[in-house]
């Protein structure tokens, strides 16, 4: 009687072991398979806190509801959809001014960060590039401020030196792109090979150079638009500004793929 007891027992035992075993082992794998969920979770987060994060991302989200009221209206579709995200449109625009706003102060303090780059082609250009950044923006300021009905400016006229600043600061930064660019194949070398096909190969071996290169001749047409140099459909400038948009996001994202000296 003793003997069943205790064979009773002990079955018991191994029984409740089992039952103990068993979530034991999901929750310990548990941890494993959120590892990467939770440092996507913490990357994003990361970024979202950076004030220069949220602004890509909400430059995204604006030239994207430009292309789609383009095409939605285009497409002779829903009148009322396409007046609500042209109103996106629009409020993100002056969502991102206020988000500029003393912006163009901290870029020329960054200009001062140029003198140690040793090129002086490459600081001109760089040190160019920044002031007429900031001076875009301190013009957009003014342009926010006029939109909320805190200063009164001729807004046509603030808007036209504000993309001209715009302009000039893209120009340069091509500028800077094309002059890496050349140093970069003047140390490669490569037989049998066109000059061409040699910028190519430069380009896809430096992954920062081809982003922001891209970045540049995809934001240029927008202030040319503006400034009316050239005529292109909203749809047409959305769609660049979404990939100028994306890219930004990228390598804010991805500091490697950020273009050094910067």
């Amino acid at each position: 009687m003793g003997d069943t007891n205790n064979n009773e027992y002990l079955g018991a035992l191994e029984i409740v072991a089992v039952i103990d075993q068993r979530p034991s082992n999901n929750i310990s794998a548990l941890p494993a398979q959120m590892g990467p969920v939770k440092e996507l979770t913490d990357h994003y987060i990361q970024f979202v806190s950076k004030t220069s994060g949220r602004d890509k991302l909400c430059r995204l989200i604006q030239y994207s509801s430009k292309f789609a009221w383009w095409y939605i209206q285009k497409s002779h579709y829903q009148a009322p959809l396409v007046q609500k995200l042209k109103l996106l449109d629009s409020s993100i625009s002056t969502s991102r001014k206020m988000f500029r706003f003393g912006k163009s102060f901290e870029l020329l303090n960054s200009t001062l960060k140029t003198l140690h780059v040793d090129d002086i082609v490459l600081r001109t250009l760089i040190s160019l590039a920044k002031i007429n950044n900031a001076l875009y923006l301190l013009f957009d300021n003014l342009i926010w401020l006029d939109r909320v009905g805190m200063l009164k400016v001729n807004r046509s006229k603030i808007s036209e030196l504000s993309a001209q600043f715009w302009l000039a600061s893209i120009l340069c930064s091509i500028g800077r792109d094309f002059y890496q660019l050349g140093c970069i194949t003047n140390n490669t070398a490569m037989k049998n090979c066109s000059q061409l096909q040699l910028y190519v190969f430069s380009l896809l071996k430096n992954k920062p150079l081809l982003f922001d290169l891209i970045r540049n001749t995809t934001d240029l047409p927008l202030p040319m638009a503006m400034l009316h140099h050239v005529n292109l459909s909203p749809g047409v400038l959305g769609l660049l500004g979404m990939i100028s948009s994306y890219i930004g996001i990228l390598t804010e994202w991805n500091p490697d793929y950020k273009i050094f000296p910067s």
